[in-house]
């Protein structure tokens, strides 16, 4: 079955780069089921708009409430969702 192409992609790196606050981030990301690795700090989600901002609270909190002292926030609308495209 094809998947939808997403509507929204949301990359997040988290700073400091310590165990706990990136860990935290990403277990909140992976239980969204949204969840794809970028990198050491980075973290993607990707899908329906609505679920990738409910998603990007979740793991903003999670984050934060770790120790994050800065969490930069990357918002993408891929071309073939955009409703102009």
């Amino acid at each position: 079955m094809p998947v939808p192409p997403a509507e929204l992609t949301a990359e997040l790196t988290i700073a400091p780069d310590d165990d706990r606050a990136v860990s935290a981030g990403r277990q909140a990301a992976a239980e969204t089921g949204l969840a794809l690795d970028a990198g050491p700090t980075t973290t993607a989600l990707s899908g329906a708009r609505q679920e990738v901002l409910d998603a990007l609270r979740r793991v903003l909190d999670a984050a934060l409430s770790a120790g994050a002292t800065t969490v930069e926030v990357k918002l993408e609308v891929p071309r073939d969702a955009r409703e102009d495209a």
